[in-house]
């Protein structure tokens, strides 16, 4: 499964719910600052959680808003949409909680004896695949051994929910993941206080879209611009020997196929020079290098890339009654071929019956799910 660009948890989180391209959603990366100053940082619930960042209707929204109940555990997104609608139940995100925890939440919540509150959607978000390939690189030990964690987490789902609760006719599981990952290294460093020179590089008054560098300089609207000026002829002027492992955009210049600019709906939310790192490698100045203690640059792992690379490709696999039989190929272990993330959004509204003049908008397709469906969704 193809996510968006750039292919960040928060972006593609909120893309899996929505189904919107990040210039529709509006979360243009894990952290940015608006025009008028005001900051978007993923971690800081004072600086994320407010609905006006927040575009676009996430689908356990959609349920609420069709008469169902749904519940969110820890994925990424805020408590209450611009709508005012908030999901029945929603738990906040716990650095402290293990996976046994997050499974007996979910049960807990389907287990609810009155159905009039019962869950009809649950949302869960699961960091462990994601921390430890973020620390020890995505080819380690560590990564594995957390993916076998996480799909013994789902096993043990599954088998809650299907033979021990026997709602294998009811209930469908859909698994997804937001991005992928790649290894990074030392031999693919970029230093952005030698790309830029001291003069402009003291001037910078910040940089959004980490692993990638939107660059946002100090001044008055004049002097920033005279900058940013500066900043984009230097950058495209270099020898090639200086422009290996990254290219540089204007924000108008962003690849209309990253979808991130579309008619300059997130144009506030876009710095205006960009510049985007190839696969693996990292963006980082000498004061960072000299925070990491063995000279080794971290995180050992890292998305963000572009959406095309295979390493950034996401996961998605589904089973349940909602599903036509899979009718097996000789020599492939998959029924369908990859697609975009925007779509995922309708084929959740689908299997909770959602009437399609009752869907929200997004950037897929209500038929796209035709073929994979049974009759009558």
């Amino acid at each position: 499964m193809q996510p968006i660009f750039p292919t960040l948890t928060f972006p593609n989180h909120w893309t899996l719910l929505t189904g919107l391209y990040a210039s529709s959603h509006g979360i243009v990366a894990n952290d940015f600052t608006d025009s008028s100053g005001n900051q978007f940082y993923y971690t800081s619930p004072a600086h994320s959680w407010s609905s006006e960042w927040w575009r676009g209707e996430p689908i356990w929204a959609t349920a609420q808003r069709n008469g169902l109940n749904s519940a969110v555990l820890m994925w990424p997104g805020p408590p209450e949409t611009q709508a005012g609608t908030k999901a029945r139940y929603f738990q906040k995100y716990e650095s402290d909680w293990k996976l046994d925890d997050r499974l007996g939440k979910v049960l807990e919540w389907m287990d609810e004896d009155d159905v009039r509150v019962r869950p009809s959607c649950v949302c869960v978000y699961v960091p462990d695949i994601d921390q430890a390939s973020h620390r020890f690189g995505p080819e380690s030990e560590q990564a594995v051994d957390a993916v076998k964690r996480v799909d013994g987490f789902i096993g043990k789902l599954r088998k809650e929910v299907v033979e021990k609760r026997s709602l294998g006719e009811i209930v469908d599981i859909v698994v997804v993941s937001d991005h992928g990952m790649t290894s990074t290294s030392n031999d693919k460093l970029i230093y952005l206080d030698e790309l830029l020179g001291n003069d402009l590089y003291a001037q910078l008054q910040g940089r959004d879209g980490w692993p990638s560098a939107g660059l946002r300089f100090r001044g008055t609207p004049s002097h920033r611009e005279q900058l940013e000026h500066l900043a984009f002829q230097r950058l495209s002027s270099l020898p090639s020997k200086s422009r290996r492992g990254w290219k540089v955009f204007k924000r108008s210049t962003l690849p209309p196929r990253y979808h991130l600019n579309d008619d300059g709906r997130v144009d506030d939310r876009l710095a205006p020079i960009w510049i985007i790192p190839d696969l693996g490698w990292s963006i980082t100045d000498h004061a960072e290098m000299a925070t990491f203690a063995d000279g080794t640059y971290a995180p050992r792992g890292n998305h963000g890339y572009d959406n095309q690379q295979d390493d950034m490709q996401a996961i998605f696999v589904a089973s349940g009654p909602s599903f036509r039989d899979w009718q097996e190929v000789k020599g492939r272990r998959w029924n369908m071929d990859g697609f975009a993330n925007v779509q995922v959004h309708n084929l959740v509204s689908r299997i909770l019956g959602v009437r399609e003049t009752a869907r929200a908008q997004t950037n897929g397709t209500w038929e796209f799910w035709d073929q994979h469906l049974r009759d009558g969704l």
